[in-house]
């Protein structure tokens, strides 16, 4: 894409008639989200959202959580309510999968062979997982967790007593590991890295979050990797890389996702870990959009583009990017946020920890309630939480501001968490 300093596109997109067709590849949360806000702001033309599940749009969190335990019925994770889309005159094409997007013909293809017009076409084709290279395909005991489905079956192989291990040590991970501990489960955990999370906070706080899992029971192998997995008619044998054999009744595989760019890719659009987008969400064709966790978008605070993978993002890039469609443009420039609840702990996230390059505990997190500040000189680019939400709000908001602050005054708990109170002296 031709992208000027800020991160626009060189052409803007034409301007949108009333009567006009958007056309959605994917039916998530981003897709509903973006419909819901296109509405709002007054597009009364053609909706249509394509989506290969038989669900409706739907959030995905709790799958790994409550929907997992089975504390969350399957009704309580729908977007919106029955009728919805009816109600807003939006096509709602479930089990449709799009095979092909014609982008002279302006109209996308499925996979039955019918097509559907466009005037704007948006991708919202999310991630799927990585797959364990180790793992044959439609392994018994191997399980990956990405859609609703996944979880239901995950689900019925909790029972108490089983044998689970995890491999991949990062929040999906750690969830399945939280929720099938809590289930009288035997749990392992399986990281390639030396630390928990390493790939999104620092080591200090990975540490912090192994500490929280082997204090509830679950064994945390770092520095780990499984090299072939061997299925036995009574369980499947996991062979290490330095030897062990680790016996499992159920293989829960979270090692990352890899965005849905294929379709992308085959109509000439740019992609680079991911489809990639500007600040308003369009790619290099002006008719075509892209949003949550399938776009590589461009960051006006960071100077580049990133690709993020939660829940807050797939909301809010999908709210902004409606308003560019619908000809309100706006630069979406939310910082990026996650959170997870794991052994009844509430882990927060916000900024980019790699942003950083010093570290400071403010808190104890060995008495379960601490903040992991990350600075860049002296200025606030990220924070990791544990049982700490109004502090993370607050801290937000510092980083935010590029709020500059004194260590010292940082580490100390005495001293209020407030831009003025930490500032240098």
């Amino acid at each position: 894409m031709n992208a000027g300093p800020a991160g626009h596109s060189a052409a803007p997109s034409p301007a949108l008639a009333d009567d006009a067709r958007i056309v959605f590849i994917g039916a998530g949360q981003a897709a509903g989200r973006c419909a819901e806000e296109l509405r709002k702001l007054g597009f009364a033309g053609q909706i249509t959202l394509a989506g290969e599940e038989a669900h409706k749009p739907y959030e995905r969190p709790a799958l790994s959580k409550e929907f997992l335990d089975g504390s969350a019925a399957q009704a309580s994770l729908a977007l919106h309510p029955d009728g919805w889309y009816e109600e807003q005159a939006i096509d709602l094409l479930t089990d449709s999968r799009v095979v092909r997007v014609d982008r002279e013909a302006r109209h996308i293809v499925l996979a039955d062979g019918a097509t559907r017009p466009y005037d704007r076409l948006v991708f919202a084709t999310g991630a799927r997982p990585r797959l364990l290279p180790a793992a044959a395909p439609g392994a018994r005991d191997v399980f990956y967790l990405r859609s609703m489905e996944d979880s239901l079956r995950l689900k019925n192989r909790l029972v108490a007593g089983r044998r689970v291990v995890v491999i991949g040590g990062g929040l999906i991970g750690l969830e399945v590991a939280s929720t099938a501990r809590a289930a009288m489960c035997d749990v392992t955990v399986v990281e390639l890295d030396a630390a928990l999370m390493a790939r999104t906070v620092h080591a200090v706080f990975g540490a912090a979050v192994a500490a929280l899992h082997i204090s509830h029971g679950v064994k945390v192998l770092t520095s780990s990797s499984v090299t072939r997995l061997e299925e036995l008619p009574a369980c499947t044998l996991l062979h290490m890389a330095n030897g062990d054999v680790i016996e499992a009744d159920v293989v829960v595989v979270g090692i990352g996702v890899q965005p849905n760019t294929e379709i992308a890719q085959t109509a000439g659009l740019q992609t680079h870990n991911g489809l990639v987008v500007d600040g308003r969400g369009m790619t290099n064709d002006p008719a075509i959009f892209g949003i949550g966790d399938c776009t590589s978008f461009y960051h006006p605070v960071y100077g580049r583009h990133l690709r993020l993978e939660c829940w807050k993002h797939a909301q809010n890039h999908a709210i902004a990017v409606a308003g560019s469609i619908a000809g309100q443009p706006q630069d979406y420039a939310d910082l990026p946020y996650a959170w997870s609840f794991q052994h009844g702990a509430h882990l927060q996230f916000t900024g980019l920890a790699e942003a950083g390059d010093r570290v400071y505990w403010r808190g104890d997190p060995g008495q379960g309630k601490a903040m992991l500040c990350y600075l860049r000189g002296d200025v606030m680019v990220a924070a990791n939480t544990i049982n700490m939400p109004k502090e993370l709000r607050i801290a937000q908001k510092m980083v935010e501001q590029c709020t500059r602050v004194d260590p010292g005054l940082l580490v100390d708990t005495s001293v209020r968490l407030d831009a003025s109170s930490l500032a240098h002296a």
